[in-house]
């Protein structure tokens, strides 16, 4: 395969599992079978190329992940947060 470029990409910093910085390259590049969607992660970086239907999975994936971490988190809270004690009650 020739060179490929970038058409349009985001560039999001991220962290290893061991807390070193590293970047998430994600976008449409311009291949000899024309614009494809790709993710390069890791160091060295190495671009691999995802299938259409796999892209919005993984979109829809993540943005399901976003919403559980939170859920998670919410209940983490719930069952550690001490109940208040209530002078005078009804």
């Amino acid at each position: 395969m020739a060179a490929q470029r970038w058409i349009t990409s985001l560039i999001t910093p991220a962290r290893t599992l061991n807390g070193q910085p590293a970047q998430i390259v994600v976008g449409l590049l311009n291949t000899d079978s024309g614009p494809q969607i790709a993710i390069e992660v890791g160091d060295p970086r190495e671009t691999v190329i995802i299938p259409e239907m796999a892209a919005t999975e993984l979109v829809i994936s993540v943005s399901q992940m976003v919403v559980e971490k939170h859920q998670r988190q919410e209940d983490t809270v719930l069952r550690t947060t001490e109940p208040l004690e209530c002078e005078g009650g009804r």
